[in-house]
């Protein structure tokens, strides 16, 4: 019989550490679905998992062994959600800092025309480039934010 998550997370209490793997691959999976539910990315998900998961390392003393593991480890990552939303509040948007000067005609009308060129050369690619490239482009993502299915299936 196969030792239930939280007979693993004792074992590692007592010192194994290989016994943090087994919780890991078990509970894992859904807390990385609670996670990427509750963000705004695939990237913010991982994160959160991987700071839910060294909180659980460094708290370990604190989970009592007659509750269940894994909504412990839930309620660890909803604050790692809910602190991460409070600095996402705190930061104030270089927009708001910085005051728009506005932009010479010239200089707008080179930008459009920069834009309608780029866009032209972007609809000549082939589909797996174009969605990166348009994902980058227009909607202000960074190569870490871009899906990965979509990143892989333009490097290949």
């Amino acid at each position: 019989m196969q030792p239930t998550v939280e007979d693993l997370f004792l074992r590692y209490r007592r010192g194994d550490p290989r016994a943090l793997a087994g919780v890991f691959d078990r509970a894992a999976p859904e807390v990385w679905r609670v996670a990427r539910y509750l963000s705004r990315s695939r990237n913010e998900a991982d994160d959160l998992v991987q700071a839910t998961f060294l909180a659980a390392m460094q708290s370990a003393a604190r989970w009592r062994p007659e509750q269940p593991l894994v909504p412990w480890l839930l309620g660890i990552l909803a604050n790692h959600v809910r602190m991460a939303r409070r600095r996402q509040r705190r930061e104030v948007p270089a927009a708001a800092v910085v005051p728009r000067v506005p932009e010479d005609p010239v200089v707008a009308a080179e930008h459009a025309e920069l834009r309608e060129l780029l866009r032209q050369r972007i609809e000549e690619l082939p589909e797996t480039y174009r969605t990166v490239l348009v994902l980058q482009i227009e909607h202000g993502m960074t190569a870490a934010e871009v899906p990965l299915e979509e990143y892989l299936a333009a490097v290949r």
